[in-house]
């Protein structure tokens, strides 16, 4: 194989390797998705449409880029000029860049929904946690030390202690 095939060839397989790049980050982008996605289904979640719109439409766009820019690759390794070969250093230099963006961007994506889940997750524990409270805040001390025996807990301490108490075996 001559030197200018070989050099083809060497742009060819960077080209493949950028592109099976960027398609594994997606791919890591959505695991960690679909992972967050498990957690959060248990619990009722904040809206998160307009987020998945933006992120499929950005991928949908980058599926566009990354296309056109492989149409652009074929098209430069069937010319042989110097012109052509001037294009290829660009689309090459345009493909790295594009695959840093995406996983760039399909981190920062998946930290959002990582970030919702969680606030969404503390919300919930709260709720709960004021949920339990309430059955207890009208009872008397006595009342609230009878629970706790009933489960082998301690007994002693204001009436906020024993409902504290109380709520965290219910939350458990």
């Amino acid at each position: 194989m001559t030197s200018t095939e070989q050099r083809y060839a060497d742009m060819a397989s960077g080209a493949r390797s950028a592109v099976e790049k960027s398609t594994e980050l997606w791919k890591q982008g959505a695991v960690r998705l679909s992972e967050q996605a498990g957690v959060v289904s248990t619990l009722p979640l904040p809206d998160l449409d307009e987020a998945l719109d933006r992120f499929f439409s950005y991928l949908q766009r980058g599926i566009e880029v990354n296309r056109g820019l492989a149409k652009e690759w074929t098209d430069a390794v069937g010319t042989i000029s110097g012109v052509t070969r001037s294009q290829l250093n660009s689309v090459s230099s345009a493909i790295r860049g594009h695959a840093e963006a995406i996983g760039d961007w399909i981190t920062g994506e998946a930290d959002t929904v990582e970030h919702a889940a969680r606030a969404q997750a503390d919300a919930i524990a709260t709720a709960k946690r004021e949920q339990a409270r309430q059955q207890y805040q009208d009872l008397s001390k006595a009342e609230l030390t009878d629970l706790l025996g009933r489960r082998d807990l301690p007994k002693n301490g204001s009436v906020d202690e024993l409902v504290d108490r109380l709520v965290d075996a219910d939350t458990r």
